[in-house]
């Protein structure tokens, strides 16, 4: 489980259900996405021992956007893998890797958005301490 989001919450989100991304792939997903907004952030936002409880509410926002970038990103790879016709190998992704990949991109753009307005707090806050 995450730090600051959880599997409801992304599934949520997203709309996907336990068919369409199992609990584990989730769980894979909150990970990855997690360490995004730690590289993205430079820092490690604070939290309290119980999960969400002392996480600011954006933290949360931009974790769980994090996380749904990585599972589009993953359900763009794989449903939409490389295609074998005629003998010849070709790479044509189609419509359903376009439309994931690009939704992918916009949970990236809203939670780099996030981070960029509420993640300087955090610096500032460590720098007066």
């Amino acid at each position: 489980m995450g730090d600051y989001t959880s599997i409801n919450i992304v599934r949520s989100a997203t709309g996907f259900n336990a068919k369409m991304a199992p609990s584990g792939t989730l769980n894979m997903c909150i990970r990855w996405g997690e360490s995004d907004l730690k590289k993205y952030l430079g820092v490690t936002p604070a939290s309290d021992s119980d999960s969400l409880a002392g996480a600011n509410a954006w933290v949360e926002q931009a974790a769980t956007m994090f996380a749904s970038y990585q599972l589009n990103l993953r359900l763009a790879n794989q449903n939409s893998p490389e295609h074998a016709y005629q003998g010849t190998m070709r790479t044509d992704r189609g419509s359903q890797f376009k439309g994931r990949a690009w939704s992918a991109e916009m949970w990236w753009d809203g939670a780099t958005r996030v981070c960029d307005l509420h993640g300087r707090d955090i610096i500032i806050q460590r720098i007066d301490q």
